[in-house]
C-alpha cells in the first residue's frame, strides 16, 4: 500500500475502508492499493477460515497479538472468522458463548471450536480443520 506517496506495509487481516478502485483518498491522503483487494463476504464463507488458516502457519505466540507478527489463540480465531465474515468476540471465554454446543467429539464439522470448560475458565482446545 502507498499512503501519502510512501510504501507501507498492513498486516494480513487488517480491515481498510476503500471505494473498489486502486486509489482512494481518506480524507486529505491518498491511498493506493498495489495488491488486489479481497473484500469481506457478504455472507459466511467456512471455507475461507481453512484457507486463511494457512497464513498463520509459523507464526510466533503473542498474548493479545491478531495478525501474522504475532497471535494468541483467540485472537488467531477471531481474525480467522473475520475474514470469512463471521463476527466473534475478542476473548476465549467470550468466543465459548457463542455459536451451538455439540454433545459428541464426532459431530464436529470443519470450521468448529471446541472448549474445555474446566475450572470455570473457557480454553479453546484447537481447530478442527
Amino acid at each position: 500500500m502507498i499512503f501519502n506517496g510512501q510504501p507501507m506495509q498492513v498486516p494480513f487481516g487488517v480491515l481498510l475502508p476503500h471505494n473498489g478502485s486502486e486509489v482512494t483518498n481518506w480524507g486529505k491522503y491518498t491511498v493506493q492499493f498495489e495488491a488486489p483487494l479481497e473484500p469481506l463476504p457478504l455472507t459466511p464463507d467456512l471455507d475461507a477460515v481453512l484457507r486463511y488458516a494457512a497464513v498463520f502457519l509459523n507464526t510466533s505466540y503473542l498474548w493479545g497479538g491478531k495478525s501474522v507478527f504475532g497471535v494468541d489463540c483467540s485472537g488467531y480465531t477471531q481474525t480467522l472468522y473475520k475474514l470469512a465474515g463471521i463476527p466473534l468476540l475478542r476473548d476465549a471465554y467470550q468466543q465459548a458463548t457463542q455459536g451451538e454446543g455439540v454433545g459428541f467429539l464426532q459431530e464436529v464439522q470443519p470450521g468448529d471450536w471446541p472448549f474445555s470448560t474446566m475450572r470455570r475458565a473457557a480454553l479453546p482446545m484447537w481447530a478442527c480443520c
